[in-house]
């Protein structure tokens, strides 16, 4: 049970990491940000293609299940349960409306139509909006 509670700290950091270093690498300036489902990132995406957007979205899942992968080599015993678990983070972060995989195939992302959930707020348009904002990741 202890792994299990190793490995899900070290997918949700290398899951966060994944995204600061894409955002890094798109010089998209990554400040932390503390939110009801815990920590992200915010960032200015104006200058942001919907292809990097979609990569920045992609590379937390895609770290998060590196681990949960790596995990199950490593502890072979625990492995179905490991493996068990990285499909129920794949499905979770691509099924859930708002989620990273879910923002991925979203094909609204870069236009001017917004969200219905994400009114503006006083940082300016909705989540989607192709105007330069913060953006929570």
């Amino acid at each position: 049970m202890l792994l299990i509670w190793v490995v899900l700290v070290l997918a949700a950091t290398c899951h966060e990491a994944g995204h600061y270093l894409v955002l890094r690498h798109f010089a998209a300036r990554p400040r932390p940000t503390l939110g009801i489902l815990g920590p992200g990132w915010e960032f200015e995406s104006g200058h942001l293609s919907r292809r990097q957007l979609r990569l920045v979205w992609a590379a937390g899942p895609l770290a998060e299940s590196l681990v949960w992968g790596s995990a199950a080599m490593v502890a072979p015993g625990s492995a179905g349960l490991l493996l068990s678990l990285l499909l129920l983070q794949l499905l979770a972060n691509t099924l859930l409306p708002g989620s990273d995989g879910w923002k991925v195939v979203d094909p609204r992302i870069g236009r001017q139509q917004r969200f219905p959930m994400a009114a503006p707020g006083p940082r300016g348009p909705g989540p989607y909006s192709s105007r330069p904002r913060l953006r929570p990741v």
